[in-house]
């Protein structure tokens, strides 16, 4: 639940809620992960690449009839009134309630991992190997 209604704001080291997804970008997230259940399911080698996935999936929104949209319009609409009301919220308390009573403030922060860079220069080879390499 809280990914889907608070993120982590780095600069400010609070949660905050999260915006509203719009009714196209909502169906496009069912769409494609039904597309995706599909392309591993398929043993014949027919998978459709990321780029066929997308293309099918606006094909799909833009011949789809008013009453299958207004499913997900409602629900953006419904996502527009929770992110509303905990700004205000967030505005007024300086936290918010998740949908399940949670307070933001209650929550805790997200584990940063550090991040190992990896070398861009190729490893030299120790003089072992390499002498190894130059008798054969």
């Amino acid at each position: 639940m809280r990914d889907e209604e608070a993120k982590w704001d780095k600069t400010k080291g609070m949660y905050v809620p999260k915006g509203a997804l719009l009714a196209y970008m909502q169906f496009r997230m069912d769409r494609t992960q039904e597309y995706q259940k599909k392309n591993n399911e398929d043993g014949k080698g027919n998978k459709l690449s990321a780029k066929q996935i997308v293309r099918k999936i606006r094909s799909e929104w833009l011949h789809l009839e008013e009453e299958a949209k207004n499913h997900y319009l409602k629900q953006n609409e419904r996502a527009r009134e929770r992110y509303n009301k905990q700004m205000e919220e967030m505005q007024k308390n300086g936290y918010f309630h998740l949908s399940d009573g949670t307070k933001s403030n209650q929550l805790d922060a997200p584990k940063e991992e550090a991040k190992k860079r990896k070398s861009m220069t190729p490893a030299k080879q120790s003089k072992a190997k390499r002498q190894a390499t130059k008798k054969k």
